[in-house]
């Protein structure tokens, strides 16, 4: 998940680009910022805007051999994250990515040899 750039216009008539951090969007003139609060340790997780599709609603639309045969290349594609649940892929673009806040910088694809 990327923070998301916000187009505001000044007086002048001129754009200006502002990158708000995760978890804070627009709301009527104003920055609100939405978390959730994981329940073993209070971590703020960002909620965040994610265009694209889960993994797992990709796989229950029955798709076609060849489509899903592409979905899971690109899945093994990906590094090996902690939590790999089709919940947590999502089809963004022409490729996967892994969005679990809170575990998406652990990995493991040193620790299983190739």
């Amino acid at each position: 998940i990327e923070n998301e750039d916000i187009m505001s216009e000044s007086n002048s008539s001129q754009s200006i680009a502002v990158q708000l951090p995760a978890g804070c969007h627009p709301n009527q003139h104003k920055i609100v910022s939405v978390y959730l609060y994981r329940d073993k340790d209070s971590f703020p997780i960002p909620y965040n805007s994610i265009y694209g599709v889960t993994l797992i609603t990709l796989l229950r639309l029955g798709l076609e051999d060849s489509l899903r045969d592409r979905f899971f290349a690109s899945f093994l594609l990906l590094p090996l994250y902690e939590d790999m649940a089709p919940w947590n892929i999502v089809q963004m673009g022409s490729s996967l990515q892994y969005i679990d806040y809170d575990t998406r910088d652990i990995t493991f694809d040193k620790d299983v040899s190739k």
